[in-house]
């Protein structure tokens, strides 16, 4: 059975052999979507993928897991929101401690922006919650 999947996103990735295979290894199942690489004087390489089209479960998870494979490679945490029969996902592309770190400074930000929305009453209360010590126990 065939799904729709679609992703669109970058990484600034070190230009090396070993990046370069995995780089063909992934532009060579992409199919309909589009992968542009721009070369940088640095000796870095920016890929971006934009598109979609139908495809097997498999290739999705193939594809996921081709982007994910440039995370050894990047210079700068990349991001890719991806979607496979309307479920959105984000891949976050780079090492741990870099991901681990664009994805609090995230969540942070869409926390910020969340709280704008609030009433005054709201916010205070919300932050109010978060400073408990029991709030924070068995929240990932």
């Amino acid at each position: 059975m065939g799904v729709w999947y679609g992703v669109q996103g970058s990484v600034k990735c070190r230009d090396s052999r070993r990046s370069r295979k995995v780089l063909a290894e992934l532009t060579d199942g992409l199919g309909e979507i589009e992968a542009e690489v721009e070369d940088h004087d640095d000796k870095t390489f920016t890929v971006t993928l934009n598109g979609g089209m139908h495809c097997s479960y498999g290739t999705a998870s193939d594809i996921d897991d081709k982007i994910t494979a440039l995370g050894p490679f990047a210079v700068e945490v990349g991001y890719f929101e991806t979607d496979c029969e309307d479920q959105k996902s984000d891949l976050w592309v780079g090492k741990p401690a870099n991901v681990e770190k664009s994805i609090r400074s995230a969540l942070v930000r869409d926390a910020r922006n969340a709280l704008k929305k609030l009433t005054a009453e709201e916010a205070e209360e919300v932050l109010a919650e978060a400073q408990d010590p029991h709030f924070w126990i068995g929240r990932g």
